[in-house]
């Protein structure tokens, strides 16, 4: 299930950026585009899936969740290296 969910906002982050230079905008805006498009709401899923699907059915979100926060973190770690290879968090 771990990697499902890693392979999945990977793979949204990449769409994200891929179809944002598609349409042309600039590097900063296909990064946002890549972050904003992978995201989704925890709150609403957890509410959906408590009510129609019983409690183990929360479990890929909070996974997903979790990963997104590691992974984008990673993320950004990288693309603030390729911006400013002097930066602290290098």
């Amino acid at each position: 299930m771990l990697l499902a969910v890693v392979v999945i906002h990977l793979a949204m982050v990449a769409a994200g950026h891929g179809l944002g230079r598609l349409a042309g905008f600039s590097h900063a805006d296909r990064i946002a585009i890549g972050f904003a498009g992978s995201q989704k709401t925890l709150v609403v899923g957890l509410h959906v899936a408590v009510t129609y699907f019983g409690g183990l059915a929360i479990l890929p979100m909070v996974t997903y969740q979790v990963s997104q926060l590691v992974l984008d973190a990673w993320i950004t770690d990288r693309l603030r290296e390729k911006v400013d290879p002097e930066s602290p968090a290098s």
